[in-house]
């Protein structure tokens, strides 16, 4: 057996041994953000004396309470600033090898979530593929995600980007402190999903993220949502119209930022965001930004520029990614993107480029041709993939043909739906895929989702993708049936019930936002 108590240069810490596995939870890789550093970037850990008892997972960070998968937050869940902890799951027998790293970071729209979710237990990836598992922490919402890094000054620094600099510090105390768990610092793979998936996408075109991961996996990633630091700054004045008399008064808003509670910045966040809903359908407030310091370029560009981190990446979405927001739209403003939202940001984005009157010859016009592809538009249905399709699939296909260019990329697609799931209309949506990627069909909404059955389809799918996920952390690349994304033929790995690859699936559509996505004005 393991031993549990690991001294670590921070202290010693106590682990708990569970079946076949070891766990070390709620194990501080920075400084609580509270006091003189709220709205600074991760401070080093400071040194404990005695055994620190990891056995429980620390507080997340404060957020909305909610339900759902990877909601993070329910009613009796503890919540705090001091939330910049991650948990640690390892085999119980210790092997003679170093074993390869999968760190994990969770979703919930940069404003909820927590890497102690149940739907993110590592347990079975550890057991199946003998590797160690990492979750983590990060602030979110506006203590994590809203950058008024304008007011700084010399006595009261403040940075931007607090959440992804959260991201990166853990990943700088895995490379520190792994190998005392077992795990070999060479070989670790990042893996998110949703929000998780935004930070990796953005994490690729980091200077600083170089070296913290050999391997990377995007799942349901929407690379386009990264804005520039000046639309960033917009966002935070406005948000701060519903706290102070006077935003641009710095001593005022440094003086707010010093004593608001975590409550305040939550209500004020939801009557950003409500606003948001009827002016800028578009707009997400809290996500990462273009800052030229930590994000030099927007992430797409960059990588396609050469300018990313070279290594071998999975990237995909989930076959209907829009239904989840059509039938399951979040009740807090700020979880975004709400179905009105995605709508609204449909028909704008089609309306922006709208249809050339003197178009000429039999050429069918881009917004003519986008709407075509997706027969029923303005259809509940139709509208549900066109939404979904422009927020994350065809920006992951952009990052699938840029990172093609410069290192080994795998690109998937997850189809699979029970039968409960496609009759209620929502089939493989946004999420689904951590079903199997967890093997978490036993937990409360794997049940109900399989109420109709579809158990035996998911135990199938779950050992096919943890053999895929694992195979790609031992060896930085998928088992041999999975081959990779090139710009001549596109081999995609379909996830269904019998697995498959196929060679640029739906091309119309890759096709019709291209044409779409070339008519529009880019900036970087």
């Amino acid at each position: 057996m393991r031993a549990l108590e690991i001294q670590t240069p921070d202290g010693w810490l106590r682990g708990v041994a569970g079946d076949e596995v070891a766990h070390w939870r709620g194990v501080p890789f920075a400084a609580a953000p509270v006091g003189e550093f709220r709205w600074r970037a991760p401070q080093p850990v400071q040194p404990w004396q005695g055994f620190r008892e990891a056995d429980r997972f620390g507080p997340i960070c404060a957020q909305p309470r909610s339900a759902g998968l990877g909601s993070g937050a329910q009613r009796r869940t503890p919540q705090s600033e001091d939330c910049l902890t991650l948990n640690i799951t390892a085999p119980a027998e210790p092997s003679a090898d170093s074993l390869p790293v999968m760190v994990f970071i969770h979703g919930g729209a940069f404003v909820n979530g927590a890497g102690s979710d149940p739907a993110y237990d590592g347990s079975q990836l550890v057991r199946r593929g003998q590797v160690v598992y990492v979750s983590l922490n990060y602030r979110l919402g506006a203590l994590g995600w809203m950058h008024f890094d304008e007011y700084a000054t010399a006595q009261r620094p403040i940075e931007s980007n607090l959440g992804l600099r959260d991201q990166l510090a853990a990943m700088e105390w895995v490379q520190r402190n792994i190998s005392l768990f077992g795990g070999d610092p060479n070989r670790v793979t990042v893996f998110g999903e949703s929000a998780g998936a935004i930070s990796i996408t953005t994490l690729l075109s980091c200077p600083r993220a170089e070296g913290l991961f050999a391997g990377a996996i995007a799942q349901s990633s929407a690379p386009r949502v990264v804005p520039h630091l000046e639309q960033a700054h917009r966002w935070a004045r406005e948000f701060l119209g519903y706290l102070v008399a006077n935003p641009d008064d710095g001593d005022e808003v440094r003086a707010l930022l010093e004593e608001v509670t975590p409550a305040e910045l939550s209500l004020a966040l939801s009557r950003l965001s409500a606003a948001g809903l009827r002016d800028e359908p578009s707009a997400i407030p809290v996500v990462p930004v273009v800052d030229g310091d930590l994000v030099p370029r927007l992430p797409v560009p960059a990588i396609a520029d050469g300018e990313g981190i070279p290594v071998p990446l999975v990237i995909g979405t989930c076959d209907r990614e829009g239904t989840l927001f059509s039938h399951f739209s979040p009740t807090h403003p700020s979880l975004k993107p709400t179905w009105k939202q995605m709508v609204t940001k449909a028909h704008s984005f089609v309306d922006q480029v709208g249809d050339p009157d003197d178009a000429e010859g039999d050429e069918t016009p881009p917004a003519t041709q986008l709407r075509e592809i997706y027969p029923g538009y303005p259809k509940r249905g139709a509208l549900a993939d066109l939404a979904g399709d422009g927020a994350f699939w065809y920006p992951s296909v952009e990052v699938m043909e840029a990172h093609s260019c410069h290192a080994p990329t795998f690109a998937y697609r997850y189809d699979y739906a029970p039968r409960l799931m496609n009759m209620m209309g929502v089939n493989a949506t946004h999420g689904g895929e951590l079903l199997p990627v967890f093997g978490i069909y036993d937990n409360e909404i794997g049940r109900f989702m399989t109420a109709l059955g579809g158990r035996g389809h998911y135990e199938g799918l779950t050992a096919t993708m943890q053999d895929q996920w694992l195979h790609f952390a031992h060896h930085q690349r998928p088992m041999d049936d999975w081959p990779p994304y090139r710009l001549e033929d596109r081999c995609t790995m379909i996830f269904d019930r019998d697995p498959r690859v196929e060679s640029d699936p739906r091309s119309d559509r890759r096709l019709a936002w291209q044409a779409v996505t070339g008519h529009l004005p880019t900036a970087d």
